[in-house]
Formats: structure tokens, C-alpha cells, sequence
């Protein structure tokens, strides 16, 4: 590498916020029913 004048690079790391606060649940609004009891029966559609 060195008599080819090449040098390797590295991707930096992807660096994550840090996450000290406690996650707000979200209030129901739209009254969305989440517990399907058959597949296929809903959709955005339907």
C-alpha cells in the first residue's frame, strides 16, 4: 500500500443520543383498536 501511495479509510461510528428522559406515553385520541382477532379483516381502506 505504501508504494501505491494508498491509504484505507474509515466510516466513522454512528453516535446515539443519549436517552435520560423517561418516554411520554401518547394519549389515545383516534380511538385506533390495535387488537385485531382475525388477519385481513381491517386495513387503512377499509
Amino acid at each position: 500500500m505504501t508504494e501505491l501511495n494508498l491509504v484505507s479509510c474509515k466510516i466513522p461510528k454512528h453516535n446515539y443520543r443519549n436517552a435520560n428522559k423517561e418516554h411520554v406515553a401518547t394519549p389515545n385520541i383516534l380511538e385506533r383498536q390495535f387488537a385485531v382477532t382475525e388477519p385481513n379483516t381491517t386495513g387503512v381502506a377499509m
